[in-house]
């Protein structure tokens, strides 16, 4: 059985796993090249869809590497985000100057400001992750920014990230303007059996560990494919459970000795390791 410890676990599939490591599959990179080609559209927004734990914050933030290369990026996090948050992080992250902390003023040097940068050709991308679980003033606010436009260019590129619930709600009269610009939309799809090794090989690679194929054997990868169902936030957890209880059997194994003995008497005793 393959020696597992806890840091390992961690790196490969918990709190300190690389961040910057991307296993990508195939709906990954397909949600990549909708989310590229829907913001250089006339309309500029994109909606991308999946469940809890489908890979959606980590697609963005690739998009958002790749996007801040050409312009000025906002990324917010949906979560309970309130106009306020939401104008913090705009003037914050788009480095507009508003020393005021009256919200309808800093609202409006941001309006200013996307103005300037649309008629420099540029206009700024606003990324909210998790937006369908964005309070209702804020989303007020997001459809109000939604409709602000420079000779007929829309002054604010938008991509949106929620579950797939969140369609309808877009379609609120409250979201009107937001809806005028008929935002396009993807849906992810979970990995396949074989995205699924790889994914769980590859993280438990750069984690460092040199047996990955022992400790995720196919049976193994195809078992834990279909209780994740292929999606990469479910996939981490149940492959931590795996990893944890492998570790506890080992502990709960005793280790082979090598008893060296001459006329009954105990010369000698080696434990034997796995290199042995």
């Amino acid at each position: 059985m393959p020696t597992i410890d806890s840091s390992l676990i961690s790196r490969a599939f918990g709190e300190t796993a690389d961040a910057g490591l991307v296993v990508a599959y195939e709906s990954h990179q397909e949600a990549l090249r909708f989310l590229s080609a829907a913001i250089v559209q006339t309309n500029g927004v994109g909606l991308l869809l999946g469940p809890a734990g489908s890979g959606k914050t980590t697609i963005i933030r690739e998009q958002l590497d790749w996007a801040s290369r050409d312009g000025a990026v906002a990324m917010l996090d949906g979560e309970k985000l309130t106009p306020t948050r939401m104008i913090d992080g705009m003037v914050t992250q788009f480095g507009v100057q508003a020393d005021s902390r009256n919200d309808q003023f800093r609202l409006q040097q941001v309006s200013n400001f996307l103005s300037r940068q649309t008629r420099s050709g540029k206009p700024p991308l606003l990324i909210i992750d998790n937006g369908d679980r964005a309070t209702p003033s804020a989303l007020r606010q997001l459809n109000w920014l939604a409709a602000l436009d420079e000779n007929g260019r829309y002054s604010l590129r938008i991509i949106l990230t929620g579950r797939g619930r969140f369609t309808k709600l877009l379609q609120h009269k409250g979201m009107r303007n937001l809806a005028r610009r008929h935002p396009a939309t993807y849906s992810l799809n979970p990995m396949t059996k074989r995205e699924t090794t790889i994914y769980l090989r590859t993280r438990l690679i750069a984690a460092g560990c040199e047996r990955a194929r022992k400790v995720f054997p196919i049976d193994v990868c195809d078992r834990l494919h279909e209780v994740s169902r292929g999606w990469p936030g479910l996939l981490n957890d149940r492959a931590t459970k795996v990893m944890e209880r492998l570790q506890e059997l080992r502990e709960a194994t005793p280790k082979p000795r090598l008893v060296i003995s001459c006329d009954g008497r105990t010369v000698a005793e080696h434990e034997l390791s796995e290199q042995q």
